[in-house]
């Protein structure tokens, strides 16, 4: 049997086994650092990327803020209308319809009685400074404002109680100089209303 005899010194053997070591590992290394490069490249991009879409966001959210504070103004100012509103709407479900009292209080004013003065108080009366062409006049004024029936299209009820305080007859023009209270009912203004 032949044998192979190895014609190539042991030193050259090793020095080539060496260059085919170094060689594989320069290639492993180089492709090592292709990978690595790669990756990181990637990973720069995408980072590059998320700060760039960070950034953006965080100007969003500032402009979004801006825009919610220049609206606290406006919000400040419909809730301030809304309570001025709903006080208005309270003043106006509360309040009394004197001007029906006061055009119904002319309708049974005869013509033979002038009043001079109409007062309005809070406890729900009228004081009423007048002159009339005679004591008769007066009394058919009183009579008149308590009629419950005095016309047909007429509110009735307004009126409940008139007491004369005084009465002087003008010696001058022969006539009766008076001062009554009247009372009025506060609920039918409120029901006219409604």
């Amino acid at each position: 049997m032949p044998q192979s005899i190895d014609l190539i010194p042991q030193q050259d053997t090793e020095i080539v086994r060496q260059s085919k070591l170094i060689r594989t590992s320069t290639v492993l290394t180089i492709f090592f650092l292709v990978v690595t490069s790669v990756v990181a490249g990637y990973y720069f991009v995408r980072i590059a990327t998320l700060r760039s879409s960070v950034n953006s966001n965080n100007r969003r959210i500032s402009e979004a803020r801006s825009r919610i504070e220049s609206l606290s103004a406006i919000e400040i100012e419909a809730r301030n209308l809304d309570a001025r509103v709903r006080v208005l709407r309270e003043i106006y479900s509360s309040r009394n319809e004197y001007s029906v009292m006061l055009d119904e209080f002319l309708r049974r004013v005869p013509e033979s009685v002038e009043v001079s003065s109409l007062n309005v108080s809070v406890n729900n009366t009228l004081s009423i400074d007048g002159t009339a062409t005679d004591y008769l006049a007066i009394s058919s004024f009183v009579n008149s404002l308590l009629e419950e029936k005095f016309e047909e299209d007429n509110v009735n009820g307004i009126f409940t109680e008139a007491v004369l305080n005084s009465v002087t007859l003008n010696p001058q023009t022969n006539e009766a100089d008076f001062f009554m209270v009247v009372t009025f009912d506060p609920t039918k203004l409120k029901e006219i209303q409604q």
